[in-house]
C-alpha cells in the first residue's frame, strides 16, 4: 500500500472539494479509487469533540478501511451550517 501516494491524492481531491459537496462523503468517495488497496469500507465512528465557541465546534471522525484508516478532523459552523477540513491522516491498519 502506497500511503504517500494516497495522502498526496486525497489533498488534491480536498483542495478541489465542490462548495456543495459534504467533506467527509466526499473524501470516503475518494478513497473508493484505491480500493484495491483500502479493502472495504467498514463504517465511521466520532473520536472525539469540543466546542470552539458558541458558533464553532471540532471533532475527529475515523473511517474505518479494511486495510487502512482515515482520521479527518472537521471544524463545524453550526451557524451556517458548513463542515470544514481542517486535517487529515491516512493510517495503515
Amino acid at each position: 500500500m502506497d500511503i504517500r501516494q494516497m495522502k498526496l491524492a486525497l489533498t488534491v481531491d480536498l483542495m478541489n472539494l465542490p462548495d456543495s459537496q459534504n467533506p467527509v462523503s466526499f473524501a470516503r468517495e475518494k478513497m473508493n479509487r484505491f480500493s484495491s488497496e483500502t479493502g472495504t469500507y467498514q463504517g465511521f465512528s466520532e473520536t472525539s469533540k469540543s466546542q470552539i465557541s458558541e458558533d464553532m465546534g471540532w471533532k475527529t471522525l475515523e473511517l474505518k478501511f479494511e486495510h487502512c484508516t482515515l482520521n479527518i478532523d472537521l471544524i463545524e459552523d453550526k451557524k451556517k451550517n458548513e463542515e470544514y477540513i481542517q486535517n487529515f491522516n491516512l493510517l495503515e491498519n
